[in-house]
């Protein structure tokens, strides 16, 4: 009963961190330094499987840059304590966040998912 993309963005999210493949968001993925809040930006590692910090960058293939309220949004999807996303995602959030888990599911399953067809969803470029 609430909006269809927030809706499908939790769910994704939740069948990630079930699958124990949701990406590390709070500390860098290769040396397990915090992600700093003052950045404006967070850099997000596709292959690397999570948030990374900019001394680990150098080398690493497939990084995007998401925004810090992006970033917010997926650590309040991956909180299981959470329950369900309250509120609507703005959205320019929104657009960021799909093309992020297009691309990162795409890459932990070596092709697009079909469903994507079927929600009407973007595939991944």
């Amino acid at each position: 009963d609430g909006p269809v993309a927030g809706t499908v963005l939790s769910f994704e999210v939740t069948a990630l961190r079930l699958l124990g493949h949701l990406p590390a968001l709070q500390d860098c993925v290769l040396c397990g330094t915090p992600v700093t809040a003052g950045q404006d930006r967070v850099l997000f590692g596709q292959l690397a499987g999570g948030v990374l910090c900019p001394r680990c960058r150098p080398g690493q293939k497939q990084v995007v840059s998401v925004s810090r309220e992006g970033h917010n949004v997926l650590q309040r999807l991956a909180n299981p304590d959470a329950g369900e996303c309250s509120g609507e995602i703005a959205p320019c959030v929104r657009g960021e966040l799909r093309g992020l888990m297009n691309h990162y599911v795409t890459n932990l399953m070596g092709h697009p998912p079909r469903m994507q067809a079927y929600l009407g969803l973007p595939a991944s470029s």
